[in-house]
Parts: C-alpha cells; structure tokens; sequence
C-alpha cells in the first residue's frame, strides 16, 4: 500500500467552494454514458476507490452550524467540508471536493475518474449525480428533479405501446448501508438507457423512466421530420444496385410475368431492372426500408426517383414481410394486350396484400403510390424513415442485392440475442413437438445392469441441444468444430482467436454470430458487470486457506438475490415465459463471473490489491485478464481460445448435468450453476490439468529437462507398472486425440516453441500413447484437453494450480447458462430417475432370465 507521503502533502482543512473553471462555464448535464463512474454518486465514487487505493474507507464528520448543516471528509490527511440544507447533501458535496482535491493531486486514474485532462476529469466529478438531484455547485442546496406524484413508467410503457417501440427493460443496483441506501435504476429501449439514482428503488425507476420519455420523445419528433429522400439516397445512404437483364421465362409468380413481360423481344430491346434495398435501424425497434424497382426502355434516359410512402413504422420482420410478399410484382404487373393501360388505378391491390400480412397494421399507414412516365415505371416502399443526423441511428446496414424476380427474404442481423432466442425456441419446439408426435414410442437404448452400477456412462437420458460429443471428430459446438469455431467466429481486432461471446451467441442461437452481434454481447456484459456490494464484501471477508472453488460457489450462490427468475416465478408468470427470466439471469451471471474470479485471485494470491474497472472498450476476456492483472495481449489470445474451447461439453458431465438437474427444479440459474460449479470442484473432474502439473513436475525433479526420448519411456514404463496412471490421457468419450489439445498445442507451437515445459508434453504425445496400448491401460491413449491448458497458463506466469478450476468454471458457464435457457424454453420436466436397490436389480435380472 502507498504511503500518506508519497501521495499527499499534507494540507489545512479546506471548505469546499465552486471550483474557478466552473464559475464562467455551461452547466455540465448528467453524462448518459453507460461507464461506471459516471453512474455514481461521489460518495459511492469515493468510497469505492479509496479502499481500492489505499484499501481503507473516507470518513465523515458533523460539523456544526447554525443555518445548515456541514460534514467533514477525512482521507489520508487531508479534511475538506461540504455544506448544505441536507445532510446528505453535504455528505456529497464533502466527497465530491475530496475527489477535486484527489485528481489536483494526480490520483485521476488509480480512482477511476474519466477525463485525458484535468478540467475535463473535474468536470466528470461535477457531473455525477446524488440521488434524484444533480449536484450543480457548492452553495446550492439541490432540488428533486423529478415530481414523486408522476407515472412515468406507465407513460413510458404508453408511448413505446403506441408508436410500437420496444417494451421497456428495467435493471435494478443498490448500495451503501442499509440506513443510507442508495437505489439505481436503467431502463433500456432497444439500444438507448437512461439511468435514474435515488433513496429510495421506485424513484430511481420514476427518474430513469422519464429520462427514457425524454429521449424517445426527442427521437419521434427528429423522425417525423421530412428529409429529401433523393438526397438520402444519393448522399447518405450509398444503396446497393443490381442491375440485370429482364430473361427468365414466365411464369406462376406475378414478378416473373411481369419479367417476362418486360423482356419480351417484340416490345423492348434488352430493359432492364433495377433493384435498391436500403435498410437503417433506430434504437427503439423500428426499421426504414427503401424498396425502389425502375424499369426502362431502351434509348430512353433512365430516370431516378424516390418517394415516401409510408408514413409509419414498421418492426424488422414487418418489412420482410413486405419485400417477400411481391407488393412490387403485383403493383407493377401489365397487361400484355394493354401496354398503354392505366396502372396506376392498381394500387388498391397492395393495401389488400398488406393487410393480409400484416392485420395490426393501421389503415392510415398503409399508404402506397405507383408512378408511370411512358413505358418507365416505378414504384418505392418504405417505412419511417429517420434521418441520418439523428443520434439515435449508429450505422447504415446495406442490404444483399436482390437478384432478378426474385425478393428473398434477409437473414436475420438483429444484434439483440433475446429477440433472436424469442423466434428460434417457439420454432424448435413445434419441431419437437411433431417429432414426439411420430417416434415418442421409439426405443432408442436398451439399459443394461452395469450401466446402472458404472455412473449411468454411456446410458442415452438426456437432451442437449447446444454441442454434441462424437467419439471420432470430438466435440461439435452447435454443429460446428473447434477448427470450424477458429475460422469462423468473430476475433478481436488484431487477434487471432475466437471471442467467448461468439461462442455464447453460437450455443444460444445456432448461428455463426455476425461482428456487431458479437460486439453487442460485449456492450452487454460489460453494462451488466457491476458486483453487490454484500458478494464483494463477503469475498474480501473470506479467509485466505479457504480453497478457491469454495468461493467461486459461495458468491455465485450469493447473487441469488439478484434473480429476475426467481422473482418472475414469485409472480406467477407463465411457463411459456421462464427462458426470458433464465436469460436475463444468465447474462447477470456471465458478466459478473470474472470480477467474481479476480477478486479470488487478487485476495489470495496478489495482497488483496484491488481488481479495477470494467473498461468498456474491452471483451469480456481481456477485461477479465485486465482483473486478473494480466495485460499481456499474447494472455489475453490464450484466455480467449481457453474459454472458449472449455465452454461446453454435451450435457452428462458432472457440472453441466447438476446444472441441468438442479434447474429442472425451477431453482433460479444462480443456484444452480452454483451447485454445477460444486460439482466441477471434485478431483474427478475439473482438478485434472492441476494433476498434469504435478505429473510434469514430478518427471521434471526425477529426470530434469536434459532427458533422451529413451529415458523418458523408461520413466514412463516404471510409473505405470507401479500402478499409477499418466494424468492427461484418455477420455470417456473420445476414442482419438482431443481437438482442444491439438489446438492449444498449435498455439504453443506458434507462440512458445521453446519452452522447455512444453517440449516435455510434446514428447510425452509423442511416446505416450504406444505405451498405454502395450500394457493395455486405455481404450482411447491420446491426450485430453487437461494434458496442454496447465502448461501455456504457466507460461505467462499464472502459476497459482487451485485457481485452474476456477477459471474453468468461467468458461464452462457459457456451456451451462445457454443449456439452461434452452431447458426453459423447451420446458423440459423435472429430471426424476428410477432407481433400484441391488436386492431389486437381481429380481429383474432373474425373471429376464426366465424370459430368455
């Protein structure tokens, strides 16, 4: 720990004033930015980062006055005083003029105050926010900002209803003592949040709820406003454009008589299509798409015009809907014994084709018009359209070129994993449901008694959807391989592995995740991330010769309170609806794992130095190596592929089964990942890479790094005749060389080649698997992922073995969670196995007898 000296010199009580830069300034509104520190308050600020830094608490004292009242703030030697009508008013001023005194002192970074300059860290403290008000300066006593009496929440839940917007999300945090708690809200609407803080947890909702109306409010009126569409196009937008020639024959499909039409030899000379497919998403849900078909003659000049049409909005699916349903096909379609014909009576027909898909849709939206210019015709689609200046729209997605008479709908790019889960689970289980229907009958396996006794291994009992273990090819992510997963699944920038949240959106989904939903996990967890302060005190209070497995399950176990499942059940919510709750939790938990593990670590192995911020720049593996106190970027390429690689493996093993098991009980995803993370702890299944350590360095103590090929088998052979085992090989399942081994030795082939640790595991995969065939030890003699992950974490220095598990456990959550959230979904039954005594198997082994 620092001393007072090399921090402070030590100064006369100062009173807090309005600091001189502020004095000719603007006020500083409440920054929106989902960081932490600015959604803190500065006691909560202060409080927070002295104990990180210095490891003890600020403390506070009354000071007496006639007119209001003063509190003094004492850290480290140095007092400063806040005043105001409130108490804790002056609380919060005091701690805010110890943060000024703290970033004049050059301690900005190690207390986490944003800002590349001082003015602009100060103007970060200024910022900050107590309770319902804003701080605004020193003399002033704050004012609640939001009327107690007022429904915003329902008014909000109002507005998104009918401007269909997204329903609104909320969050809850709480903090400090339970006399002088401090409750903070984030409501979230597609992607904006507002953040509310206050005393008490139904006014941190009212604040952040009108904080949203704000927003959305400022959002409608920039999008009902009028832009030039052909300005849009041409300047903004860059659309995509097919042209192509008018050949395939006729057809059932209105588009492709209409094609061929258009094509026929007689009329025209080679016209041609053209297609645009603009698409821009807001916020709050909605989507502008621009459909524009031209078709023109030959000779003629093409002529380029775009209309809005549309005065409404639309959801995404909506406007697939549209495009797939051929409006354009049948507003354009001609006679072909007419071509002078009047089209444009046709538009009667695309209301009708509208309202057949879309019936919630109002009469007053669907609005279309079709325009004819001599033998060009044209005819444009579209939904609100938002302007491009508006802050609400963060890019311009450009839709695949359509091809000739053909509208095919899009994939599906939605970066909201829940919103993709809530279309993928209704689908799968009316896919199970007509399977069942067919073959529920079918005998897939017939039990046999040493099954029963041999730990149910090899007994087919459960369904798991999100990976499958072949005992030929390994494991298979969603289909997938782990060689597959590295090609295809989004990286880091600059990074060669996979990204964890990738693989999380792969296992929930089935997708190969596209960069920006990849990117919109990371903005999730790292939103998400923040631990209670009741888990951090109880890690911080646990003893340092409690194991760290121990921890692991108590804390995770402990943000039980935290569960949205739990609370959806106690309301009575319907079962059709528990995979949302499990979501939400599941997501809670992923964010919170790693600042759960590097508090173990830093408490047991670093001195209890504190483990920092979220930086939300970051993903979540090198925000978690960042925790650990790793800031190598080879470390973090490692923490990537090992989480991902160890993240899930069918549903019978020790942690994923108790997971599954104790969740079939409805008990939330906190407990029971917990009690699969008790399960993981056994030696029998997540101590074994600890074990290939001990092997290695006891190969290394008796014969040294100097040793021959020949001397090593000859260790080798004394060691199994002596009735031992070579920790690292073989498997349960697989019959050949674990994939993941093969890829972490790849990336200690490229990265390590010289380490003399990884030399020792190369030439044991070298010799040991013709030995254990000899003295016929293994059915399957290659090497298992545990045999490689101890010896590249050793690499990098992390050498603490009984935290090898816990880091597993990291990893093996993106497994457990997306099982669990398909569980739900699918409403899979409470897991309730027959069991048999021995007395009861030998009556029925008796009586088959009989029968045979």
């Amino acid at each position: 720990m620092p001393s007072v000296d090399d921090l402070f010199t030590p100064v006369d009580e100062l009173r807090l004033t309005e600091p001189s830069y502020l004095r000719n300034s603007p006020d500083i509104g409440l920054n929106e930015a989902t960081t932490a520190f600015s959604q803190k308050t500065p006691v909560m600020a202060l409080d927070e980062g002295s104990r990180r830094v210095f490891g003890v608490p600020p403390t506070y004292q009354m000071v007496g006055e006639v007119s209001n009242f003063g509190i003094s703030c004492h850290l480290m030697g140095i007092t400063v005083e806040g005043h105001a009508k409130a108490k804790k008013v002056a609380k919060h001023l005091a701690a805010r003029a110890m943060l000024h005194k703290l970033i004049e002192k050059g301690q900005q970074s190690e207390f986490g105050i944003p800002g590349e300059t001082k003015e602009e860290a100060h103007r970060a403290v200024d910022g900050l926010a107590f309770g319902d008000v804003r701080i605004e300066s020193s003399n002033e006593d704050p004012v609640l900002s939001v009327a107690q009496n007022e429904n915003y929440p329902g008014k909000l839940q109002q507005l998104c209803q009918r401007n269909k917007f997204e329903i609104p999300q909320y969050s809850y945090g709480e903090e400090g003592p339970p006399n002088d708690r401090i409750f903070t809200t984030t409501c979230k609407v597609g992607g904006q949040e507002a953040v509310g803080v206050a005393k008490t947890k139904k006014a941190s909702k009212n604040i952040a709820s009108q904080k949203m109306l704000a927003i959305i409010e400022k959002g409608i009126v920039e999008m009902n406003e009028e832009p030039d569409l052909d300005q849009e196009v041409d300047d903004d937008m860059n659309p995509v454009v097919d042209g192509v020639q008018c050949s395939k024959p006729p057809g059932s499909d209105a588009m492709a008589v209409l094609t061929a039409i258009l094509a026929d030899p007689k009329r025209f000379e080679s016209p041609t299509q053209e297609y645009r497919i603009l698409e821009k998403k807001c916020v709050f849900g909605l989507t502008q798409c621009l459909l524009k078909i031209s078709y023109c003659k030959p000779g003629e000049p093409s002529q380029s015009r775009v209309h809005h049409v549309f005065p409404g909005s639309h959801t995404t699916e909506e406007v697939a809907g549209l495009i797939n349903c051929k409006v354009a096909a049948s507003q354009l379609s001609c006679c072909r014994d007419k071509p002078d014909v009047d089209r444009t009576s046709s538009t009667i027909s695309v209301k009708t084709v509208l309202r057949s898909h879309f019936h919630s849709l109002k009469e007053t939206i669907i609005e279309c018009t079709h325009y004819q210019v001599g033998w060009w015709s044209t005819m444009v689609l579209s939904t609100k359209l938002v302007r491009r200046a508006s802050k609400f729209i963060p890019k311009v997605t450009r839709i695949a070129i359509i091809s000739s008479a053909n509208f095919a709908t899009q994939t599906d790019q939605s970066t909201n994993l829940k919103e993709v889960l809530a279309k993928k689970i209704p689908a799968h289980n009316a896919k199970v449901k007509e399977f069942r229907q067919q073959h529920g009958n079918t005998v897939i396996q017939s039990v046999s008694i040493d099954m029963i006794y041999g730990g149910m291994r090899s007994m087919k009992g459960m369904v798991t959807e999100t990976s499958v273990l072949d005992p030929e090819e390994g494991i298979r992510f969603r289909g997938h391989s782990i060689p597959e997963c590295q090609e295809k699944l989004p990286r880091a920038p600059g990074g060669e592995e996979p990204l964890p949240e990738g693989i999380w959106w792969l296992l929930c989904t089935g997708d190969i995740p596209t960069e920006s939903q990849t990117s919109a996990i990371t903005k999730e967890w790292n939103a998400r991330a923040d631990l209670p302060s009741h888990v951090a005190r109880m890690l911080d209070n646990f003893p340092d010769n409690l194991h760290p497995m121990a921890q692991f399950v108590a804390a995770i176990a402990a943000l039980n309170n935290e569960s949205k499942f739990a609370a959806a059940y106690s309301r009575g919510v319907p079962k059709s609806s528990y995979w949302e709750y499990a979501y939400e939790d599941s997501m809670d938990l992923l964010a919170k794992l790693p600042t759960v593990a590097a508090m173990i670590y830093r408490n047991l192995y670093r001195d209890g130095s504190a483990v920092g911020v979220i930086d939300p720049k970051k993903d979540w593996s090198a925000n978690f190596c960042s925790m650990l106190g790793y800031d190598d970027p080879l470390f973090c390429e490692l923490m990537r592929l090992y989480l991902v690689i160890h993240s899930d493996h069918e549903g019978g093993n020790v942690s994923a089964h108790t997971s599954h098991l104790v969740g079939s009980a409805l008990s939330d995803p906190y407990l029971s990942f917990s009690a699969a993370m008790a399960g993981l702890a056994g030696p029998l299944h997540g101590l074994a890479n600890q074990e290939v350590l001990l092997f290695l360095n006891k190969i290394v103590s008796e014969i040294g790094f100097n040793y021959t090929e020949q001397q090593l088998k000859e260790w080798l052979e004394k060691h199994l005749e002596s009735g031992q085992v070579v920790p690292g090989y073989g498997h349960a399942v697989l019959r050949k060389t674990d994939p993941r081994y093969e890829c972490q030795r790849q990336f200690a082939l490229k990265h390590l080649p010289k380490d003399d640790l990884f030399k020792l595991v190369s030439t044991l995969y070298k010799i040991t698997p013709d030995i254990l065939l000899a003295h016929g030890k293994a059915k399957n003699p290659w090497p298992n992922v545990d045999a490689h992950s101890g010896v590249l974490l050793q690499y990098f220095g992390l050498n603490e073995m009984s935290f090898y598990t816990v880091l597993f456990g990291v990893s093996r959550a993106l497994g457990c969670l997306s099982q669990l959230i398909w569980s739900r979904g699918m409403g899979l039954p409470l897991e309730r196995p027959k069991s048999h005594s021995t007395e009861g198997l030998m009556k029925l082994a008796a009586a088959a007898a009989k029968k045979s």
